[in-house]
């Protein structure tokens, strides 16, 4: 026997508000990932980064700092690589604050192709 789950009715509209949402965010940061990992526009990017965006990524040394320099970095990234494939793979989108924002995370699969060298990041 299949079990369901029944919510109350004055949760429902919620629920599937909290349901768009999500969905809302996931295809947001999937078109961010697309721009850099699939299309190679790092530029793209200024239009998902916040001004004051702070990164610590793999490849520098010191914490990045407001949108441009996360730009740079991400298209030094793809500048020096050939991706050769990029998917996101299991996330999480949770939303607070009556959908005023959210914390997603998710891990994901890189395939690139440095043709036998590994990338020099100052």
């Amino acid at each position: 026997m299949e079990q369901k789950t029944i919510l109350p009715h004055h949760n429902l509209k919620l629920y599937m508000n909290e349901q768009q949402t999500k969905q809302d965010i996931w295809q947001f940061i999937q078109s961010l990932n697309r721009a850099w990992a699939v299309e190679g526009n790092a530029d793209a990017l200024r239009d998902f980064f916040h001004g004051n965006m702070v990164a610590i990524t793999a490849t520098d040394r010191e914490r990045l700092e407001g949108r441009e320099a996360c730009i740079g970095s991400w298209r030094k990234f793809v500048e020096s690589v050939n991706i050769e494939g990029y998917k996101e793979v299991n996330p999480d989108i949770q939303v607070y604050g009556d959908g005023n924002f959210a914390v997603v995370t998710y891990y994901y699969d890189l395939s690139v192709d440095v043709d036998g060298k590994l990338p020099i990041y100052p």
